[in-house]
């Protein structure tokens, strides 16, 4: 604790003198606390300063060996500072060319931060453009697997259309093997009438006069040539009836074969179908 009257040096201010040790008699305060009352001897006014003030320091004023002492102390901490100084900035040159050089880089890192992004930007289209072809290969699969399924039904129609000939062929066949029995059926029975009439005509003839008997020859051969006739007319018909049944069978047969050959195609279309199924689809699975 200082005295009255001895000198001190307050912070900043410099050398002051102690005037009074006291409290303050102020409102609020505390009357106990003790204070110094400084009088600056290189300015004017007065300083309160607690006597257990830790804020500002207060120090005794030192002699001249010690000024001289603390002067080349402070000589001495001072070209250290200068030389920490120089380092400093030495270190500062050297921190600064760093500095430029990672500059650069930043700038190179920029760069390439741009160029990256704009690769990734151009990828998100690429994957857009990517997602649309997907998205229309998937719709040409469905409509491929749409005309599958289409072809398969017709495959089953044209399966059901070559059953349905098969059986008009039979039906066919059938129909001429009994209009061909009913024909021979018919002559039959026409030459037997005719071989009748002719028989019975003769024994009328030859029961008549001799006069007649040219008459009745006459018309035996009539009749000869009406059944020949008329067998020569079942014979025709049977023909026709044949070419007939040739011409439906020739029918029936070409559209068999080309049912067959449409038959035969068709798992050819089909392998061609699903091949190019599989080739979308492993594109798709490529992109």
């Amino acid at each position: 604790m200082f005295q009255i009257g001895e000198l001190v040096v307050y912070g900043s201010t410099g050398v002051c003198r102690v005037e009074e040790i006291s409290g303050l008699n102020q409102p609020g305060e505390d009357r106990e606390k003790r204070y110094y009352r400084l009088r600056p001897l290189w300015q004017d006014g007065v300083i309160y300063a607690p006597v257990d003030s830790r804020k500002v320091s207060i120090r005794p004023v030192i002699s001249r060996e010690e000024a001289e002492a603390a002067a080349a102390d402070l000589s001495r901490r001072l070209d250290e500072a200068l030389e920490e100084l120089a380092g400093l900035r030495r270190e500062l040159e050297d921190r600064t060319d760093k500095t430029e050089r990672l500059s650069g880089e930043l700038a190179e890192s920029r760069e390439q931060y741009e160029q990256e992004k704009a690769r990734r930007e151009e990828l998100a289209g690429e994957n857009a453009r990517q997602g649309e072809t997907v998205r229309t290969l998937t719709a040409e699969r469905d409509r491929l697997a749409g005309q599958v399924e289409r072809l398969e039904d017709q495959s089953e129609s044209l399966r059901q259309e070559k059953e349905k000939l098969a059986q008009l062929e039979l039906g066919a066949h059938r129909r001429a093997d009994e209009l061909l029995a009913q024909t021979r059926e018919e002559a039959g029975l026409r030459l037997s009438e005719a071989q009748s009439r002719a028989e019975d005509l003769l024994n009328a003839a030859s029961a008549q006069a001799s006069d007649t008997v040219a008459q009745a020859q006459a018309r035996r051969e009539e009749l000869l040539r009406e059944a020949e006739e008329q067998i020569e007319r079942s014979v025709r018909q049977c023909g026709e009836l044949f070419e007939t049944c040739e011409r439906i069978t020739a029918h029936i047969t070409g559209e068999l074969r080309k049912l067959d050959v449409a038959n035969a195609q068709l798992p050819i279309g089909l392998g061609s179908l699903k091949s190019g199924l599989a080739e979308l689809r492993d594109q798709a699975r490529e992109r």
